[in-house]
Order: structure tokens, then sequence, then C-alpha cells
């Protein structure tokens, strides 16, 4: 099914439009399919943006956050000699990857009927009815009672209701410890402001 928005947070002004054209300025602030992706203003853009800086750091330089998904994945664009790229920032499981261009990114969330299934759909209703929810609000999120990168289960089992901003600022201080040590080095303390 194609993507819609479902809901609109008040007097959004567009974010990052010079580097995705304008091709999403329709939708700023917008929840689209009752939260299964949520496209950022002037306001919650930068916030998002930095959240992803503090997470990844030097990594995820020259990215701006345009939109976030129900699993609190940021998709960020960033100019490369070949043209803006869309970058699908994870810090659930420590994963920045480069997975297409800005324009098709944006013809695949505008145009294709299809769209829904890029953002695991059937995972996102069994969450929501897991959790007696209709949707997502903008700032909410199904995140991880364990981070896959500690070892946890990339399942609905082990995902809780959570705010997006406390997700990424938790898991963030926690990648960060545990980032560059060996896999399947015991971990014994952990520490989160």
């Amino acid at each position: 099914m194609k993507l819609k928005p479902t809901s609109t947070l008040p007097e959004s002004r567009p974010y990052a439009s010079e580097l995705l054209g304008h091709g999403l300025d329709a939708w700023a602030g917008a929840t689209l399919r009752r939260g299964l992706l949520r496209i950022h203003n002037d306001e919650t853009g930068p916030a998002a943006t930095e959240e992803l800086a503090d997470a990844f750091g030097e990594d995820s330089e020259g990215l701006t956050v345009f939109a976030t998904d129900w699993l609190a994945r940021h998709y960020a664009a960033g100019v490369t000699p070949e043209g803006p790229v869309v970058v699908r920032a994870d810090i659930s499981t420590g994963e920045l990857d480069a997975i297409t261009t800005a324009g098709e990114f944006i013809t695949l969330i505008t145009s294709d009927r299809k769209a829904e299934d890029f953002f695991n759909p059937d995972q996102f209703k069994t969450f929501c009815r897991n959790n007696r929810l209709l949707g997502l609000n903008f700032d909410d999120c199904a995140s991880y009672k364990q981070p896959p990168f500690l070892g946890g289960d990339p399942s609905v089992n082990n995902m809780e209701l959570t705010d997006v901003s406390v997700h990424w600022a938790l898991f963030g201080q926690m990648y960060q410890q545990v980032k560059d040590l060996p896999p399947g080095t015991p971990i014994s303390e952990i520490n989160a402001d």
C-alpha cells in the first residue's frame, strides 16, 4: 500500500530541501501510515541530526536526518561526488549504511505502491497489536529491551514503546562504550546518564 500522511505536526516547515529537493516539503512534520515513518520538519530534523551525531560521531559527519521510522532508524541525506545519497542509521544494531540515492528514496516513499513493505509493516502491526496501539505518536518508537548490538533478539517480543530521543540517547551512550570491542567480548558493565 502507498504511504500516506495520517497526521501532521502543527505549523511544520520543510527541512533538508537543499539536500533532497522539494519532494518531501508537503510532508514536513507528517506521520505516515500511523507511525510507520515520520518526516521531519525544521524543528524535529535538527534534533534528530544531533542524536545521530552524538551516537555515531565522525562516522555521521555531513549527514542530515530527514525521516525516522517506527524502529527509530534515522534516514539521513548526505552528499557524495555522485550526488545526494540516503543513509539508514540504526543505533539498535550499530549500523550506518548507504541504502540508495536521495531521488530513488523520495520516489519510493512518495510514489511506490509497495513502499510500506520497505519498513516491515507486518512487524509494525504486531508491535502495535501487542501494545494495544492504533499507531505511534511522532516522537514514539519501538525500542529493544536489550539492543541487538548487545546480543538482543531483533523480534517484537524484545520491544517496548519508548520515546525516540530517549532511545537514541541511551543506546548511543551504550554503543559508544562497546563499538570497538571484538565480537564476543564479555561485557560486565555499561554506564548511562
